[in-house]
């Protein structure tokens, strides 16, 4: 699902706001998250998950298809931690069922999917 999807999905589900503000609003909010995660602050979003950024250290890294040697700056990686809530919903899917797997650990949550699902 992409933000399009999504504000669709608000605007049929809240007829009284307009495409225009369902759309400010999800991109107030994206650009907020953004803005804290890179200045190292958490975001917290109860029953779904957390937002946070690693600092990686510089290093020197080799390019998987040449094998040469590089040097990669130091940077601020984004991550996100599911909430337990969300794992358990993933975990109850059908689509997990089709598959024959017992269940979703907690890094193989794809948030895509519980977002497709509402």
């Amino acid at each position: 699902m992409i933000k399009s999807e999504v504000v669709k999905k608000l605007n049929s589900k809240f007829p009284e706001l307009s495409n225009q503000d369902i759309t400010a609003c999800a991109n107030y909010m994206l650009e907020k998250i953004a803005n804290s995660i890179s200045v190292n602050k958490r975001v917290e979003l109860r029953g779904f998950g957390t937002f946070s950024g690693t600092l990686l250290k510089a290093r020197m890294h080799r390019n998987p298809k040449t094998r040469e040697k590089v040097w990669v700056e130091e940077k601020l990686a984004s991550r996100f931690k599911p909430s337990k809530f969300l794992i358990n919903r993933v975990n109850q899917s059908p689509m997990l069922e089709a598959s024959n797997k017992a269940s979703i650990s907690r890094t193989e949550v794809k948030v895509a999917n519980y977002l497709a699902s509402h």
